[in-house]
């Protein structure tokens, strides 16, 4: 007779939590259902070639220009975040009228927020893109993708066309010094009466130590790019010019040393006269050396033209968007669980209060 209220209060107790349980999880379905749906499209690559390829020697001297960013060093999330990138996007899906905004800028920090990027170790990038409507996420996921290739072929053809610049004007530069020093020694051979062949400049040349000639060789590209960058007044340009007449002047003392020991004339007509022999000697070097610079820019500048008009991809898409099936927010499932998992925490807390 006693145990009969007790049952009675039990199931009341179990009713009501009933019906709280069912409120909860009927709350959980309604915000399921009236929380704004959205859709994620996600796309995989990596970059490749993203490296600039130049010689070793000008890599030493010649730095990319500031005005063109080093693609290999830079962060992709930093470059999605470039005006040069969001500009491209925008405009090609009118993105200012779809997503209602009359300022650019609060265009650029929307797009910033809804376009997700993630490098693993590996290099692979996982980029993401979400918006209410799944095939918008689709489409501007895979323009992302599109436009990042563009901007990286872009980046490689001003490089090339600022290296190309520099290599021109080196060039010009030079073919204008070459004909000076070729018309000095043209003058000094009708002056002095001296016979010139190849094997005597060649044999001469031989004379040149190689660790000198190499140095002068460096001294005059490295003249050359400051020249480029700076100007040909600048101090650094002269200073690099007063280190490349050193340089010449040591060949001149070995020249000399070696008329004071009778060993390695090359133009005995010049023998008793040390003075133009330095001279003259000096010219045939530096015209040697000036078309060993001027053989290895063009080198350079015809292979920059071919690397610069090279068609080839940046992007190498491994899983390409897709149109979103399933909206990734708000996650049913997740949803779901975490109300279910919240009454059953009120139902505990209730009954221990009730207990009390």
């Amino acid at each position: 007779m006693v145990k009969a209220p007790m049952n009675k209060d039990r199931k009341n107790l179990f009713k009501i939590l009933l019906i709280i349980d069912a409120g909860i999880i009927a709350l959980g379905l309604i915000l399921c259902m009236v929380l704004p749906q959205r859709y994620t499209a996600e796309a995989i690559f990596v970059r490749v070639g993203v490296e600039m390829e130049q010689n070793p020697l000008l890599a030493t001297l010649l730095t990319t220009p500031a005005a063109v960013p080093a693609v290999a060093v830079l962060d992709i999330s930093n470059i999605v975040s470039t005006r040069w990138v969001l500009d491209r996007i925008i405009d090609r899906h009118n993105l200012m009228e779809y997503y209602h905004k009359e300022k650019r800028e609060e265009m650029y920090e929307l797009l910033k927020k809804k376009i997700k990027v993630k490098v693993k170790p590996d290099g692979m990038v996982i980029l993401t893109y979400r918006d209410r409507d799944p095939q918008k996420a689709y489409e501007i996921c895979n323009e992302v993708v599109h436009v990042l290739d563009e901007f990286h072929r872009e980046v490689r053809f001003s490089y090339y066309s600022s290296y190309l610049a520099f290599l021109e004007k080196a060039r010009k530069d030079l073919e204008k010094e070459i004909k000076i020093v070729e018309d000095s020694i043209s003058r000094f051979l009708k002056t002095y009466n001296v016979w010139l062949d190849e094997t005597g400049v060649k044999k001469l040349y031989e004379l040149l130590p190689e660790e000198l000639r190499e140095e002068i060789v460096k001294k005059e590209l490295e003249y050359r790019v400051t020249r480029f960058k700076t100007g040909k007044d600048s101090p650094l340009s002269r200073k690099l010019k007063e280190e490349t007449e050193l340089l010449y002047q040591q060949w001149e003392e070995l020249v000399k040393r070696g008329i004071e020991k009778e060993k390695n004339i090359i133009f005995p007509s010049l023998r008793e006269v040390p003075g133009l022999y330095i001279t003259f000697s000096r010219l045939l070097a530096e015209m040697e050396i000036k078309n060993e610079v001027y053989g290895f820019l063009m080198k350079e500048y015809y292979q920059a033209q071919t690397k610069r008009n090279k068609e080839r991809t940046f992007i190498e898409v491994i899983d390409p968007p897709r149109v979103p099936e399933s909206p990734s927010f708000p996650n049913k499932k997740l949803f779901m669980l975490a109300f279910l998992l919240f009454a059953i925490f009120f139902d505990v807390l209730y009954l221990e209060f009730t207990r009390k």
